[in-house]
């Protein structure tokens, strides 16, 4: 018998996808409103999808080849695709693009700005899509500290910890390619994800210790908000209460999750959100690389009706941006959905 999806993790995951176009965003209009929304939204959306995937994490004793290569398949070749998109928009809007020096870029796999010009001489940045990498990394990190902790009888949580601040540590002298770092510091995330299942610490049914665990987490993301800051492309964290506010949010956004998953009308949106999630980041990379004269398309078309740099330019900015890279997501899964179909019915038997 198949087992049945669990329908909140999708839920946390709609909202964290949510949150990055609304992150990506803001940018627009400038404040001290926009910016605390921004380290809220930086504070546990790239966290969370790290600890979701670590929720789901099957430890058995064998699979790991297995789970590599369907990591590959789900990550690897979207991130290919997304960094090829962007290689090939900028040649054609670019006439002095360097194709050699970008090429090479995609390979390297930074996003970060800052450990470019302090480490790479300043080596052009790919986009979003370094998450995918990022993550695929991660997992094969995980299997691999996993694998060597059974065989030696060490504590995942203690590599997972060791593997954390190694990829820190590395920051002061080199950025490694293809994401490595970021990776690194994700296998923490990835672990405290599936220890939450393991000790069924968010479907556990005891009110009281958990409202204490919530009074807790909810102070200490406060503090990480106000006082700290997370960029995970960067694996950069201001300080201890950074992570562990990260940790926190991501933990309140599950039990939340928990609950609005619950809801009709609007856990039934962000369970499709999340259990989409992926295609949903994909559409959102090649709409923000859709521009005209070095702005996003949609922020033109925006212009047509108000001022974008304002309050409520932002928030029909946000709608419009929302809205169709949703409703594109929409029409390319249910498109997909047909030619599975379509497939299945026309292979021989």
């Amino acid at each position: 018998m198949e087992k049945k999806r669990l329908a909140f993790p999708d839920a946390a995951k709609g909202m964290a996808i949510i949150a990055v176009i609304i992150g990506h965003s803001l940018s627009l209009h400038s404040t001290d409103v926009t910016h605390i929304l921004n380290n809220f939204i930086f504070s546990f959306h790239m966290p969370l999808f790290f600890m979701v995937s670590g929720y789901f994490y099957s430890n058995n004793n064998a699979g790991g080849g297995r789970k590599t290569a369907r990591s590959a398949k789900s990550l690897l070749i979207p991130f290919i695709a997304l960094a090829l998109f962007a290689f090939i928009e900028q040649i054609i809007v670019n006439p002095n693009y360097n194709i050699t020096e970008n090429l090479f870029s995609i390979f390297y796999a930074n996003s970060s700005p800052l450990r470019s010009k302090e480490f790479l001489n300043n080596m052009p940045v790919i986009g979003m899509e370094w998450f995918l990498m990022a993550l695929f990394l991660c997992r094969v990190i995980y299997i691999g500290i996993d694998a060597f902790g059974k065989k030696y009888n060490i504590s995942v949580s203690l590599l997972a910890l060791v593997v954390f601040l190694a990829g820190v540590a590395l920051n002061e002298y080199i950025w490694l390619p293809f994401s490595i770092q970021p990776a690194m510091g994700a296998v923490l995330f990835y672990h405290i994800g599936y220890e939450l299942r393991k000790r069924e610490i968010i479907t556990d049914s005891d009110c009281k210790s958990k409202a204490c665990i919530v009074i807790f987490s909810a102070v200490i993301w406060i503090f990480a908000i106000l006082f700290g800051s997370v960029r995970m492309n960067a694996n950069l964290y201001d300080n201890f209460l950074s992570v562990l506010g990260a940790v926190c949010g991501s933990f309140i956004i599950l039990l939340a999750a928990k609950y609005i998953a619950k809801i009709p009308i609007i856990g039934k949106f962000f369970t499709w959100a999340g259990r989409y999630s992926i295609v949903i980041f994909c559409i959102h990379k090649i709409e923000s690389g859709c521009k005209i004269g070095g702005n996003s398309a949609l922020v033109h078309f925006t212009k047509l009706f108000t001022d974008v740099h304002s309050y409520h330019g932002l928030l029909l900015y946000l709608f419009i941006r929302i809205t169709v890279v949703l409703i594109a997501a929409f029409i390319f899964t249910k498109l997909r959905d047909i030619y599975k179909r379509h497939k299945t019915v026309s292979s021989p038997q």
